[in-house]
């Protein structure tokens, strides 16, 4: 890559570009370029390092600003007569998009079919009243958004439906892990009014992540749940 353009970067945000061996922090103030930083980085290391784009992943937090490090992408390759390369840029998305895209290609793993739909938090509020009404929980002396709280926490510290009952202290705790199970038995069949596959906005991905290796059907080495993801969802 031209010296001339790393030449719009300051000393230090040249040396955060630059560095590619091992995990990056980039702590600054808001408007200080972390992002022009990020979009440099990616473009030196496509068009120095020769990294293909398909091996790069950026998650940020919206869609715009996905749009728009792409488009910075784009144009810096351009800058380097890098057109071809610019043609095929890394993927580049929200944490929500990025999971999503990757369990409807790779879900199947783990039995998640490629049409489902994703739950909002009244989407998921609704599954869990409906789940007590199944198992005559009264709602007046368990609150279901108490109840949905306790199964989102659950998730987020990877604790299944069927490993909660173990980790279940009193009386509500207990009330909890027979929702959950409900739950997550609702979520693979749908609502009633519905026959499609639904799952919560807070779905993990780990367990697609850490699936067994599988023999690759080109009959080299077994790949981990985790690269066989990765590559298979960016090769496009």
């Amino acid at each position: 890559m031209p010296t001339t353009l790393l030449g719009d970067l300051n000393p230090q945000q040249q040396k955060a570009a630059q560095e590619t061996e091992g995990p990056v922090l980039i702590l600054a103030g808001a408007g200080s370029g972390k992002t022009r930083v990020l979009t440099y980085r990616v473009a030196y290391l496509i068009a120095e390092k020769q990294v293909s784009p398909e091996a790069i992943l950026m998650v940020t937090f919206t869609n715009k600003a996905a749009g728009e490090m792409k488009e910075r992408i784009k144009n810096l390759l351009s800058s380097c007569q890098l057109s071809a390369v610019s043609s095929q840029l890394p993927f580049a998305g929200t944490f929500h998009s990025f999971c999503a895209l990757l369990l409807r290609r790779e879900g199947k793993y783990i039995g998640i079919p490629p049409n489902f739909s994703i739950y909002d938090e009244q989407d998921q509020l609704d599954a869990v009243k409906e789940v007590m009404r199944v198992l005559d929980i009264s709602t007046k002396n368990f609150h279901p958004r108490a109840i949905l709280s306790t199964i989102s926490q659950a998730k987020n510290e990877l604790v299944s439906a069927t490993e909660y009952p173990q980790y279940a202290r009193g009386y509500f705790q207990e009330t909890v892990a027979q929702v959950y199970l409900g739950y997550q038995k609702l979520l693979k069949t749908g609502l009633s009014t519905s026959s499609r596959n639904f799952f919560p906005a807070d779905t993990k991905i780990s367990a697609l992540l850490v699936t067994p290796p599988k023999a690759s059907t080109g009959g080299g080495a077994p790949t981990t749940g985790t690269s066989r993801c990765l590559k298979q969802t960016f090769r496009t």
